[in-house]
């Protein structure tokens, strides 16, 4: 996650430059547009919040309440700010914000009836699939009809899982639509399946793409020294490398940033909708 990789970028190690970090979930945008050793697989948190601001508007859903977690604050307060700030300059008003430390103890209870009383018509959760599930749960207890919108950070299974019905219809942030994948998405997700029996997410969609791209390249320059200048250089140039989510290609910085789309959740299933 983001705030692994704030911590990263700060030893003796990553600043001498020793190795090349490439991170495929990493979206906090400290991160982006620098020429440094990190490579980044997925396009900046900001963008996440903002499309789910105007999904919400496009909804008819004008009052929200916000509620994210505090301990990856590097992910969660940007991806918060911007949905805000979109929702707002579009005539949304947000009636409620709260954040929570994850932990056993997390007052989930507490944060759901004030959700509750506070009468807004959404709620923006900005967390984990694990602490994003059991918010839910407890606003469905509580008899709340409100639409949920989460981030990318959400989008796993076990926020489905452990969601239930609590979740259907839930929005979330993707960066593929399961049903339009490639032909190597199609055979990662069927090797994926009979190894594990659950289909993969973003992160592990990512991985598989950087992973194959790593051994392209160490293949196509097994005569050139393996320095760390030298693979990201080879990265950078690539002319065609068609990933499992589509053709993957980096700008001058080694950042990749593939297009968001917002997927809901249907019959416990992420389904593409219309993007606003």
């Amino acid at each position: 996650t983001s705030n692994i990789a704030e911590a990263v970028t700060k030893t003796d190690y990553y600043q001498e430059s020793k190795m090349i970090f490439i991170s495929p979930t990493v979206s906090a945008s400290v991160f982006f547009g620098k020429d440094d050793a990190l490579l980044t697989m997925i396009d900046v948190n900001e963008k996440q919040g903002a499309l789910l601001a105007r999904k919400a508007i496009a909804d008819g859903t004008l009052s929200m309440a916000i509620v994210y977690e505090e301990t990856n604050s590097i992910y969660t307060e940007p991806l918060t700010t911007s949905f805000q700030e979109e929702f707002q300059q579009l005539g949304g008003e947000v009636v409620y914000t709260n954040h929570f430390a994850t932990s056993k103890d997390a007052p989930f209870d507490k944060l759901a009836q004030e959700i509750v009383d506070s009468k807004a018509k959404g709620v923006l959760l900005a967390a984990g699939g694990m602490d994003a599930s059991q918010l839910s749960q407890y606003l469905f207890k509580f008899g709340s009809h409100q639409q949920i919108f989460t981030g990318m950070w959400s989008r796993t299974e076990d926020f489905i899982k452990n969601g239930s019905m609590a979740v259907e219809r839930a929005y979330s942030i993707s960066t593929y639509d399961m049903k339009n994948l490639s032909p190597s998405g199609i055979g990662f997700v069927k090797d994926y399946l009979k190894q594990f029996g659950y289909e993969p997410v973003f992160s592990a969609f990512h991985s598989f793409d950087v992973t194959q791209l790593l051994i392209q390249k160490i293949i196509d320059n097994q005569k050139l020294p393996l320095q760390p200048q030298s693979v990201k250089e080879a990265i950078i140039n690539l002319d065609h490398f068609e990933g499992s989510l589509g053709v993957v290609s980096f700008d001058e910085n080694g950042d990749c940033k593939p297009p968001y789309l917002v997927v809901q959740v249907m019959n416990g299933m992420y389904e593409k909708v219309i993007q606003p």
